[in-house]
């Protein structure tokens, strides 16, 4: 009788600390998405760091989006790539490159990864890809961290994962791990500002 007891104790405990964690992940989702209606895109500066087969890369470059799915990367550096502007708006990626002033435009995408761009997600609003929402503490300063399903999942793109700032929902970083839970990517933002 004690055990049949302790045993009900525990699924009811247990059962609890799942609801509130659930209550408390769809009231910050239903928060975000309060934030994200008063906004039509961002501006942002960003630093990418690429870790493919033991070679590092990194990258800066200049974001942007606009309500509609256009999306505008400025590659600042390296040297070689600086200038080369990608601009993609829903069926078409268009591709300048300053230095050497050729441009190109892409017509009928089918399928454009972009899981690289922080606005998929602020875009996406019945957010089926979130698996579970976090709270982590970094310098001070504290953040929601979302982990995200990936839609083409492969050895190297397994899952993201975002760090938005509670105040404001700010990003501060977008991690994409591959199948040993390693970063392949990350992504660093800075002056991150939402426009109306």
């Amino acid at each position: 009788m004690k055990k049949l007891l302790l045993s009900i104790i525990i699924i009811l405990i247990s059962v609890t600390i799942l609801s509130c964690n659930f209550h408390s992940e769809d009231r910050i989702l239903k928060k975000l998405e309060k934030h994200l209606d008063k906004y039509t895109g961002y501006n942002t500066e960003l630093q990418m760091k690429t870790l493919m087969d033991n070679k590092e890369e990194e990258y800066k470059m200049k974001e942007s989006y606009t309500l509609g799915g256009k999306y505008r990367l400025e590659i600042i550096e390296p040297s070689d790539s600086q200038g080369i502007i990608i601009q993609y708006d829903g069926d078409k990626i268009y591709i300048q490159h300053a230095t050497i002033k050729e441009s190109i435009e892409i017509n009928s995408i089918k399928k454009f990864d972009q899981g690289l761009l922080i606005g998929k997600f602020f875009r996406d609003r019945d957010r089926d890809n979130v698996k579970s929402i976090d709270e982590q503490e970094i310098d001070g300063e504290k953040y929601y961290v979302f982990h995200n399903k990936v839609e083409d999942k492969n050895k190297y793109n397994r899952e993201q994962i975002i760090w938005l700032k509670k105040k404001d929902f700010k990003p501060y970083m977008l991690n994409i791990l591959d199948a040993n839970n390693e970063p392949r990517v990350i992504i660093k933002y800075k002056n991150f500002d939402f426009t109306k």
